[in-house]
């Protein structure tokens, strides 16, 4: 943590690639045009609270260690984001989404294989996850997007087919991770799915499956079943000793954590302790509040935090738009964002990697839009 992996250095290649790729010039802003400034307002305000690190007033580290691992993060967060991003750009000027509906089936089902062939452990080493329920809310993301994009009638029958059964293999492949996040995460979006599109045939049948998937995944995989139990019936006395949940359900102590550390903020209120700036004389907890966007708040201040929550509420917004809805991208996109900041809430994933880049991803067909006047909506 704190560091590039070698796996992240073969984004640069891409980088370079799409930057100088062709691109089409848009007669119009789009709705990524909106959300790209938020994105360097936040770069800057974040490496403005990690350089302060080594003013004399702040912290008395005998390196600059500290500033280099946030520096390190930062960079790895800019460059998932910044190559999603010009992905984004690049759909636009070809035009053509449905290779990007069998792109996104190639994401999942290639996680998805990595899981179920080389067990968990592996697979999180090979995408370049620190941790399990790191993949298992980026599969939740997934998982509820190509199901709302079901529940549209989006792509050729040939696709359909084949998403259908990514949202089968890639269920499976959740129940390996370890992570219970991700279970949480698909939890609520698949809820604002049922609420949305639950009278649609096809979304009935896919739920109904998933559903029978994580009956026989509970009967015949022993991780899964040993989770589930785990965390509906947690052991008594660890329980009550160390608060690690509410109305009885084992939720990793995730509340207690939040409200512990959620009081920090007043401490730095305006600078943060530095992005990723953990331990040591921060005064944070070395594991993190296992919550991103309180996580923000610490290590990049009021504004930081600000920032990131408006990032969300503005993809939030243009999901609901005129040209969103008309195009049936309102809901699938909406419930994928739902995953996120669920999955957000319980953990610090979108400090770079497969993560954000996936989200940015799913974005594309709300993000290559045009921007609408706000009269238009209203």
């Amino acid at each position: 943590m704190g560091t590039l992996k070698l796996s992240d250095y073969f984004i640069f290649p891409s980088l370079v690639v799409f930057y100088f790729s062709w691109r089409m010039p848009t007669p119009f802003p789009l709705n990524l045009d909106e959300v790209k400034p938020l994105l360097l307002a936040f770069l800057i305000c974040a490496v403005g609270s990690t350089l302060s690190i080594v003013l004399p007033f702040r912290y008395d580290y005998a390196g600059g260690a500290h500033l280099w691992f946030g520096l390190l993060k930062l960079g790895k967060l800019t460059l998932y984001s910044y190559t999603a991003i010009l992905i984004v750009e690049q759909y636009y000027s070809l035009n053509n989404l449905q290779s990007y509906l069998w792109t996104l089936l190639l994401i999942g089902w290639t996680l998805a294989v990595n899981l179920l062939v080389l067990n968990a452990e592996a697979s999180n080493s090979i995408t370049g996850f620190s941790a399990s329920n790191a993949t298992s809310v980026l599969m939740a993301m997934l998982l509820v997007f190509i199901v709302g994009l079901l529940g549209e009638h989006h792509g050729e029958r040939m696709w359909r087919l084949f998403a259908f059964l990514s949202v089968i293999l890639i269920v499976f492949s959740m129940v390996y991770t370890r992570g219970r996040g991700g279970v949480l995460s698909a939890f609520f979006a698949g809820g604002y799915l049922l609420l949305k599109l639950g009278s649609r045939r096809l979304v009935v049948l896919t739920v109904a499956s998933i559903l029978l998937s994580l009956v026989v995944a509970y009967r015949t995989v022993p991780i899964f079943r040993n989770e589930v139990y785990k965390t509906i019936k947690p052991d008594p006395e660890y329980y009550r000793k160390y608060h690690t949940g509410a109305f009885g359900i084992d939720m990793g102590s995730r509340i207690w954590i939040w409200w512990d550390e959620g009081k920090k903020f007043l401490n730095n209120p305006v600078l943060g302790t530095g992005f990723f700036h953990r331990g040591g004389e921060s005064g944070l907890l070395k594991s993190g509040s296992h919550n991103f966007f309180i996580q923000m708040f610490l290590e990049t201040g009021c504004a930081g935090g600000l920032i990131i929550l408006y990032i969300f509420g503005k993809m939030w917004n243009q999901a609901g738009r005129v040209f969103s809805k008309y195009h049936g991208y309102e809901v699938p996109v909406k419930a994928a964002l739902i995953a996120a900041a669920t999955g957000a809430m319980g953990g610090e994933y979108f400090y770079g990697g497969m993560v954000p880049f996936t989200l940015f991803y799913i974005y594309t067909p709300v993000g290559i839009l045009p921007a609408e006047h706000p009269r238009m909506n209203g």
